[in-house]
C-alpha cells in the first residue's frame, strides 16, 4: 500500500471526492481495489469482500428526516439517479454503508464526472446504481454506543466515541493489539 497525494479541503465531502478521484486516476492502484474508510474494521476471515448495500436509497432518506447536509447530499443523489432512468434499470439503491466496497476505477471516474455538477453528492451510490453494481441487502454495521459490542458478521465500524471509550474501541484494541505501520 502506498499513500496517494490528494488535495485536501474543509468540506469533507469535496476532500473525498477529491480522494476518490485521485485513487481512480493513480497508476499505483490497480484498475479494480477495495474502498474503506477508516473506520471501518474487518473482524473475521474472509474469502472475498462481497458488494453490499442498504436497499432502496428513498427508503434510506426517509430514515433520517434531519434537513442536514447529509441528508441533502442523499436527496440530491437520488433526484441525480431518478433524472438518469434510462442509465439505471431498478430504482436507486443506497451504496452509503459503513462497508467496504469493491471499485472499479473507470467506472467510479465516470461516475465522478457524470456527477461533477453535484454539490456533495455519494459517490458510493452514484457508482453503484450507475454501474449496474448490483450486491446484496446488509444492514449498517455503524456503531455508535458506547455500550454496543462489534456485530456479528465480518465487518465493524466505530465513530470517534465509540471507538475511542466504548466496549466496542475495547474490542477492536484487544482483537488488533499491534499496530499496522500506518497507525504509528
Amino acid at each position: 500500500m502506498r499513500y496517494i497525494p490528494a488535495k485536501n479541503f474543509d468540506d469533507k465531502w469535496e476532500e473525498g471526492a477529491a480522494r476518490m478521484r485521485a485513487s481512480c486516476e493513480s497508476a499505483e492502484l490497480p484498475s479494480k481495489f477495495l474502498y474503506f474508510n477508516d473506520d471501518f474494521f474487518v473482524m473475521q476471515p474472509i474469502e472475498e469482500i462481497p458488494i453490499l448495500h442498504l436497499g432502496s436509497l428513498w427508503h434510506h432518506i426517509e430514515r433520517y428526516q434531519m434537513a442536514n447536509k447529509y441528508e441533502k447530499s442523499l436527496l440530491s443523489t437520488y433526484e441525480f439517479l431518478q433524472n438518469r432512468k434510462t442509465a439505471i434499470k431498478t430504482p436507486p439503491i443506497s451504496y452509503e454503508t459503513h462497508l467496504p466496497l469493491p471499485i472499479e476505477k473507470s467506472g467510479m471516474l465516470d461516475a465522478i464526472r457524470d456527477a461533477a455538477a453535484l454539490r456533495r453528492p455519494q459517490y458510493r451510490s452514484l457508482y453503484g446504481n450507475l454501474c449496474g453494481i448490483g450486491g446484496t441487502p446488509a444492514s449498517d454495521v455503524k456503531i455508535f454506543s458506547k455500550t454496543a459490542y462489534a456485530p456479528y458478521g465480518p465487518f465493524a465500524s466505530t465513530d470517534d466515541s465509540s471507538f475511542k471509550e466504548g466496549v466496542i474501541g475495547e474490542q477492536l484494541r484487544a482483537t488488533f493489539s499491534k499496530p499496522c505501520r500506518y497507525e504509528k
